[in-house]
């Protein structure tokens, strides 16, 4: 009997190391340093440009000739390798030969002007794209064998191992920062197109403010990030600090609130979650104003990698009252006059407790998913609405739309997120290399302040009088579309909308008519596709200008 239990106990201890194998050797690898020419850094708050390569919508940090996304939902670095992304990208289902050369000479001849740059391990010959001359291309990358799954509340994949190299974070506020031994996940399989830079936190001790936490350049797993758009809403500029507040930042009122706990994901990493009390469009004229929640506050989760809010289906059908918006059914969008919305001057609120985030309803407005210029059957310009249901994810989420309206700092050790509305009087710098030596740091800057935990400087606590859990359900797109497939029929030929149908409805875009409450709740469920939609020539859609009195429990 007493072998027997040693026996038994042997294999429990040999399930316990290996089941902490991943943890342990992130955890080593990620007792790595700043270069020494950066030990000064610790009297800095570091702020970091984020940029969109190529003047595109979304938020990068550039690692060197290498970019990768702002990434709020988890909290390490992962790059996708080059043979990951042949089918993903390049759209190459059979590549001749199996030798690795031929697979990266392919991947390099149709991703010559791949934005977000590539990173091999090794060194390997590839052909130069439209030449039959070679180059060598070496990154030192060292792999450590052990499997890595990141895990995501949405349908993100990213599946790798854990790898070691040297990064250079550049043009920061402090100048290119070299990130020596550093521990990122090579990732192999993913549907993803560009890597990430995690910023949450987790019980492995890991990721990329773990490691300025090691070094002592920050004194907590902490951040801000202010985001903004130009150009009429198509190139992304914003700074990301490192550690710390600025209240250079943010206009009125600085708020903090408690993180609120999730279910539904074990990845053991802090959310920023939080309680949206309302969400209202304000007409800028009259003042007027309509709630499109009308139920119990939602909880929500901050996303930078999502360029739509995904809300409960009913909030979006009083929105699309609002707009006088036409439902595409089957790339489930939701098609408007741009003027109606443009022209407006309306506002929409989204109400957290005592503090309200103001943004044009204009932030809402998207171009073609197809990068078709679309115009109504009369010469208007349509627009799409960056809005889907909260369904096709799984739960309320709050993306770019609302990002860059707003200043949001995330206290992870002390478990709180703190929001204020966005300086629009505030351009940001995406390249701090530009600047004289004597203002490139930000030691001087009063605006400044790093946050330890539990304390996000010039916020003001609030907390909530109910309790709230983020519950993350199983993506179910079934329901919404069950209801979205009622409305009238119309479609889109050559770019141009055309509608079939006639509303029922007298309501005009921006009139704010108030609508009953409802009790219902946010169904479950859904996809992540929006940012790299394929495109297509001729799209059959529904329109909806009419609402039907009652479905699924929600009255209009």
């Amino acid at each position: 009997m007493h072998l027997c239990w040693c026996f038994v106990w042997s294999l429990f201890y040999a399930w316990a190391l290996a089941a902490d194998l991943e943890s342990s050797l992130l955890a080593l690898a990620s007792l790595s340093r700043l270069s020494t020419s950066t030990s000064s850094l610790a009297d800095s708050v570091i702020t970091v440009p984020l940029v969109a390569k190529n003047k595109g919508i979304f938020f990068n940090v550039q690692l060197g000739d290498l970019a990768v996304l702002l990434d709020l939902q988890q909290p390490d670095l992962w790059v996708p390798r080059p043979e990951a992304l042949i089918q993903l990208y390049c759209n190459v289902s059979d590549i001749p030969g199996t030798a690795l050369s031929s697979r990266l000479a392919a991947l390099a001849e149709c991703t010559s002007d791949y934005p977000y740059g590539m990173l091999y391990a090794g060194t390997t010959l590839l052909s130069d794209s439209g030449s039959t001359s070679t180059s060598s291309v070496e990154t030192l990358i060292d792999l450590l064998g052990n499997p890595v799954s990141i895990a995501y509340p949405n349908a993100i994949v990213a599946e790798g191992e854990v790898g070691i190299t040297t990064f250079n974070l550049s043009d920061t506020s402090e100048g290119d920062i070299i990130l020596d031994d550093f521990a990122f996940v090579y990732v192999n399989h993913t549907n993803m197109i560009a890597g990430g830079l995690g910023l949450a936190d987790n019980s492995r001790g890991t990721g990329f403010l773990n490691y300025f936490v090691n070094s002592e350049t920050i004194k907590s797993h902490a951040y801000s990030a202010f985001m903004e758009y130009m150009l009429d809403n198509t190139e992304a500029a914003g700074e990301l600090l490192l550690g710390a507040v600025n209240k250079k930042y943010f206009e009125g009122d600085f708020v903090s609130f408690p993180i609120l706990p999730y279910t539904g994901l074990n990845s053991g990493s802090t959310l920023p979650t939080l309680l949206l009390s309302d969400l209202r469009v304000v007409n800028g004229n009259t003042s007027q104003s309509v709630s499109l929640l009308e139920q119990d506050p939602v909880p929500v989760l901050l996303d930078t990698r999502n360029s739509f809010n995904y809300f409960p289906l009913d909030v979006i059908i009083r929105l699309a009252l609002q707009t006088n918006a036409f439902y595409n059914k089957e790339n489930d969008e939701w098609i408007v006059k741009c003027s109606d919305v443009e022209e407006s001057d309306a506002e929409l609120h989204y109400q957290f407790g005592p503090l309200t985030i103001k943004a044009p309803l204009s932030s809402l407005l998207y171009a073609s998913s197809n990068d078709t210029p679309l115009k109504f059957s009369g010469g208007a310009k349509a627009c799409i609405l960056n809005v889907s249901p909260s369904s096709y994810l799984g739960y309320t989420s709050l993306g770019l739309p609302f990002l860059t309206n707003a200043y949001f700092a995330v206290d992870n050790d002390g478990k709180h997120i703190a929001l204020g509305n966005h300086n629009k009087n505030y351009t940001a710098n995406t390249d701090f290399s530009l600047q004289s030596g004597s203002s490139k740091s930000n030691k001087s800057d009063d605006g400044a302040s790093l946050i330890a935990s539990g304390t996000i400087p010039f916020a003001s606590t609030y907390n909530y009088t109910l309790s709230a859990t983020l519950t993350i359900n199983p993506a179910n797109s079934s329901a919404a579309e069950a209801v979205l497939t009622k409305y009238s029929l119309a479609s889109i030929v050559s770019g141009e909308v055309v509608v079939s149908g006639h509303s029922s409805s007298t309501v005009g875009p921006l009139k704010l008519q108030s609508s009953r409450s409802t009790s219902s709740k946010a169904m479950a469920g859904g996809a992540f596709t929006h940012w790299d939609r394929p495109g297509k020539e001729k799209l059959f859609i529904y329109v909806s200008l009419f609402i039907f009195g009652a479905f699924v429990g929600v009255v209009i």
